[in-house]
């Protein structure tokens, strides 16, 4: 339990960098209020859970507390800073400090209190669709069906296009003779 006090310490530490780096620029977002609750929780959890046993009781409430109400909120806000695009090395950060902390406070959570997040869920219909391999059969792409019918009519409209194209080219060709017929001498040496 020891070691998993000091790795969540280590990652308050880096928190607090990211904080400190950061907070001048992005003080004013939307996300960084949840950022700053990140780093308020992981504060309180530090502290009630270096001291005596009447603080740990306290901790395993905080850190379900955590878990349970505010880990999804600022997971959601970190997500968003990924999709927008604009600082996704810091989006990045974020999301792996958030779960590593993660991580460390479910071990230091008793087992019998552990909290599953709950995510939105596809329907069974639309999980199937989106995972090929879901059978476990193999992904053999869509069914080709060969029809005569349909290549030949292909054809027919190509070679009608053609003959349409060819008939269009003699026309203009046809335009251009005469109207070489129809000039005189100067104008051929002044084109």
């Amino acid at each position: 339990m020891k070691d998993i006090i000091q790795s969540l310490h280590q990652e308050y530490r880096y928190i607090q960098l990211v904080y400190h780096r950061n907070k001048n620029q992005h003080g004013a977002t939307h996300w960084w209020r949840h950022f700053n609750i990140l780093k308020r929780s992981i504060s309180q959890i530090l502290r009630q859970c270096q001291y005596n046993k009447i603080e740990r009781q306290s901790c395993k409430y905080a850190i379900k507390r955590f878990l349970k109400v505010q880990l999804p909120a600022i997971y959601y806000q970190f997500q968003d800073i990924l999709t927008m695009g604009q600082f996704v090395t810091l989006g990045v950060v974020l999301m792996g400090l958030l779960a590593r902390c993660r991580s460390l406070l479910l071990q230091l959570q008793p087992e019998d209190d552990v909290v599953e997040i709950k995510t939105p869920k596809q329907s069974t219909k639309e999980a199937s669709e989106v995972t090929p391999f879901a059978s476990g059969g193999e992904d053999l792409g869509l069914e080709i069906i060969e029809d005569t019918q349909a290549e030949e009519s292909l054809l027919n409209l190509k070679t009608m296009n053609e003959d349409s194209n060819t008939v269009k080219k003699n026309k203009k060709h046809s335009k251009k003779s005469k109207s070489k017929k129809n000039k005189s001498a100067i104008d051929s040496i002044f084109g």
